[in-house]
């Protein structure tokens, strides 16, 4: 929606070098920063229901890898703090873009 184009190139490859260092989330804080990116991400930029999809496919993926409903609480407590925040921010991309999306395979689910 910005005026940018992205081309796509299923023959293209990026090889990134592995380095532990540096990487401080491991484990159930892993999942949940995965959990809290993905949806805030989905809040500020994706028209509905996406943002909700994201959030419950993303709490469930949580739930399954921790197996503590407490971490799943953690996010959506911190969403809930956030939520005047992310409503400021919100710029949801347009329908045209959404269309794009599909067409190319994008994730909106999740």
């Amino acid at each position: 929606d910005a005026g940018y184009r992205i081309l796509y190139d299923p023959a293209v490859a990026a090889y990134h070098h592995t380095n532990q260092t540096g990487r401080t989330v491991y484990g159930e804080a892993y999942w949940k920063r995965n959990a809290l990116n993905k949806s805030r991400v989905g809040w500020r930029l994706l028209p509905h229901p996406y943002p909700i999809t994201i959030m419950l496919i993303w709490s469930a993926a949580v739930l399954f890898k921790t197996r503590k409903p407490s971490v799943v609480w953690e996010v959506w407590r911190s969403l809930w703090h956030e939520r005047r925040l992310l409503a400021s921010e919100r710029k949801p991309i347009g329908s045209k873009t959404v269309q794009y999306l599909k067409q190319i395979g994008a994730r909106l689910l999740y």
